[in-house]
């Protein structure tokens, strides 16, 4: 399947979520029919009985009041469950809350061509199995399932399981979304506008050119470990790059600075890895003569700003990261402390075996006096050459890191 480098906006619309350089239109590669899947969302495996012989069962006396009957009024997002011409005198059955069981339901209203794969769910598709459960789509179990192009907008979706379901292009604007489940989902160019999506699941979800406005909820959404999104896990970092972008400035617009900031690192770290990823385009032990770019200007001003960017990575985390610069400035102070305590002709302290002791804490005194720049005094009156020098580097390296910290704590906390 090629891959298109440009995909066309909607008119009047902002594209969003994600970067469309590299990307594929169609989403990711087909997750099969959904009848091969029949999995809830808290466990894994497959089966493809299309009937189960054993379905805990819901039945008119153990219903609650609301719900003793599919013709009397269970309300629904788009109006009471009412059985259609179709099923008039709908059969009991399970609740649909695991593959099995919509399998089921579907096999009942002759949606063969759904259970096959082979057509996509329609919005009276996911009516019916909201009014199969209850009249609630809490726990209603469309893991894997073909959703792509359906118009799910303005409907209450709370608590549905969308694991790797394909939704690519779904409608779901101004939907209720709360606590759903939409882990390794296909969300591409899927409508979030309006949307509320507090406390979502969108761990390794795709969300290539996803849409989302002022109004979409991303409150408590679970993004995944450290931040991190699928299209860094498949080192598109052009890709990651801009949908870190978008969130990081929807968070920033909504008051939420420190995931904000979590995402402006994230958009750093690819930024850095992209660099080096171009540093060592094309270099192979079969290609030899490639490695001739070296000596070109453009290689050497790319390795430039990659140490440039991996120094402040490792120094504060591009500003999101202030306790960096503490272990930094530890580290520098220890080091040079060691070294001062190693030079064997300072004449500035003995290296007795009984004075070994005084000698290191004299060199670690040294040392955090060079880093802070607060001047020796009268302390040592003519310092060796060598000690001048080295003092002299750690003194710069001491300002340059204090400032830092200065400048990373205070756009910090200001946010």
């Amino acid at each position: 399947m090629t891959r298109s480098s440009e995909i066309p906006s909607d008119s009047g619309e902002k594209p969003v979520l994600g970067s469309i350089e590299g990307a594929n239109p169609e989403g990711p590669a087909s997750k099969g029919p959904a009848s091969n899947v029949n999995t809830p969302c808290s466990s894994t495996g497959s089966s493809t009985s299309v009937q189960p012989p054993d379905f805990p069962r819901q039945d008119n006396e153990d219903r609650p009041a609301s719900d003793t009957s599919r013709s009397s009024g269970v309300s629904t997002p788009d109006g009471p469950c009412r059985s259609s011409s179709r099923d008039e005198e709908a059969p009991e059955g399970p609740l649909p809350r695991t593959g099995d069981a919509v399998d089921w339901w579907l096999n009942q209203w002759g949606r063969d061509d759904v259970l096959a794969g082979i057509e996509p769910m329609s919005r009276e598709d996911v009516k019916r199995l909201i009014c199969a459960n209850g009249g609630t789509a809490a726990d209603l179990d469309l893991t894997f399932r073909n959703l792509n192009s359906a118009n799910l907008s303005e409907m209450d979706l709370r608590g549905v399981c969308f694991k790797g379901a394909d939704l690519g292009h779904t409608d779901f604007r101004e939907s209720d979304l709360l606590r759903a489940d939409f882990r390794e989902a296909d969300l591409f160019r899927s409508d979030l506008r309006g949307a509320f999506l507090m406390q979502v699941n969108l761990q390794g979800a795709f969300l290539l050119a996803v849409r989302i406005d002022e109004q979409t909820n991303l409150e408590g959404v679970d993004w995944g470990e450290k931040h991190i999104s699928e299209w860094e896990r498949m080192k598109l970092y052009h890709n990651a790059r801009a949908l870190y972008r978008q969130l990081n400035i929807w968070h920033q617009n909504h008051g939420y600075s420190d995931i904000s900031g979590e995402f402006l690192f994230r958009e750093w770290v690819c930024k850095r890895m992209e660099t080096q990823n171009q540093l060592t385009e094309g270099l192979s032990w079969r290609h030899p003569w490639r490695a001739l770019r070296v000596f070109g200007f453009q290689w050497w001003r790319t390795l430039v700003y990659f140490l440039w960017l991996a120094v402040h990575e490792v120094l504060f985390g591009y500003g999101e990261r202030p306790m960096r610069i503490i272990y930094t400035a530890a580290s520098v102070v220890l080091g040079f402390a060691v070294l001062y305590f190693l030079y064997p002709v300072s004449g500035l302290w003995a290296f007795s075996g009984s004075e070994l002791l005084d000698r290191w804490w004299h060199s670690l005194y040294f040392s955090l006096v060079s880093f802070t720049t607060l001047g020796y005094g009268g302390w040592i009156e003519h310092p060796d050459n060598w000690l001048r020098y080295l003092g002299g580097v750690q003194s710069f390296i001491g300002l340059f890191i204090t400032a830092m910290y200065l400048v990373t704590f205070t756009r910090k906390w200001t946010k």
